[in-house]
C-alpha cells in the first residue's frame, strides 16, 4: 500500500513538474507585440457619413477636399448636413510568434481621444470626443455598415497566433457623434487624436509590468486628462 501512494505521489509531482515547466515556456516563449501610429491624418483620407437633420432615412457618403469644404454624393436640400459617422485607418497592430507554442492573445484595449479647439457646435451641442477602435486584417477598406470592435466600447476577442507567424492588423478609428453639423467638423476645429492604453490584455504573471495599473472601466478622454495618464501615441491633423 505505501508503494502505491508513493508511486501517486511521484506521479502527481512528475505532471505538477510537466505543468509547471509548459508554463514557464508559454511564458516566456519569444512573442512580440508592436503598436505604431501614423504621426499625422489628412481629412482627405477619412471616411465620412452624413444624414439630412430633418430626415434620419438619409445617408451621404462624403468628402473632405482641400479647399476645407465637404462634398458629398448628393446635392443638399437645404437642410443641415449632420455627421453620422467619420472612420480611417489610423495604425499598425503587428504580432510575432517566434515560439514552439500557439500563442493566446487579447488585443489591447485603446481609448480614442479627439482634442477640439471648441467642444461646441454651431446648434449648442457639445461634441462627443471618443471613438472607438478595431483590429482588421486585410487592408485598410472600411466597411462602415458590418465590424466588430475591438475598443475600450466592444467585445475583446482573443487571437490565436501560431508558432512562425508574424501577423499584422490595421487599427481602424470609427467615430460616431451624431447630432453635430458636418461643417462643424473642420481641420480649423481640430487640434489632434489621441491613444490612450487602457488595459494591457493577457496578464503575464512572468512579465516585469504584471498588474499595471490602468483604467478599465469606462474610461473617458476626461479621466485620462485629469488623472494626466501618458498617451500611447499622438495624432495631428492635417
Amino acid at each position: 500500500m505505501n508503494v502505491q501512494y508513493v508511486a501517486y505521489a511521484g506521479l502527481l509531482v512528475l505532471c505538477l513538474t510537466i505543468a509547471g515547466v509548459t508554463l514557464v515556456l508559454y511564458y516566456t516563449q519569444n512573442f512580440s507585440e508592436s503598436l505604431s501610429f501614423k504621426q499625422q491624418l489628412r481629412l482627405a483620407n477619412v471616411v465620412f457619413e452624413a444624414y439630412d437633420q430633418n430626415n434620419y432615412d438619409t445617408s451621404y457618403n462624403c468628402r473632405y477636399n482641400e479647399f476645407n469644404e465637404y462634398v458629398c454624393d448628393s446635392q443638399g436640400n437645404g437642410t443641415i448636413r449632420v455627421l453620422q459617422y467619420a472612420g480611417a485607418s489610423i495604425g499598425t497592430l503587428a504580432l510575432s510568434n517566434e515560439g514552439v507554442f500557439t500563442q493566446i492573445y487579447e488585443p489591447p484595449r485603446l481609448l480614442g481621444c479627439i482634442e477640439f479647439i471648441s467642444i461646441d457646435a454651431s446648434n449648442g451641442l457639445r461634441f462627443p470626443r471618443e471613438f472607438s477602435l478595431e483590429y482588421r486584417r486585410g487592408g485598410p477598406a472600411l466597411d462602415t455598415t458590418s465590424y466588430n470592435v475591438y475598443g475600450y466600447n466592444g467585445n475583446d476577442m482573443p487571437f490565436e497566433i501560431q508558432p512562425g507567424k508574424n501577423i499584422d492588423y490595421d487599427i481602424i478609428a470609427h467615430y460616431r457623434p451624431y447630432s453635430i453639423p458636418l461643417a462643424d467638423f473642420t481641420k480649423t476645429n481640430l487640434k489632434r487624436i489621441v491613444i490612450y492604453r487602457t488595459f494591457e490584455g493577457e496578464e503575464n504573471p512572468l512579465a516585469d509590468d504584471y498588474g499595471y495599473d490602468s483604467f478599465r472601466r469606462n474610461p473617458t478622454c476626461e479621466y485620462a486628462e485629469q488623472n494626466n495618464l501618458e498617451p500611447l501615441a499622438t495624432i495631428a491633423i492635417a
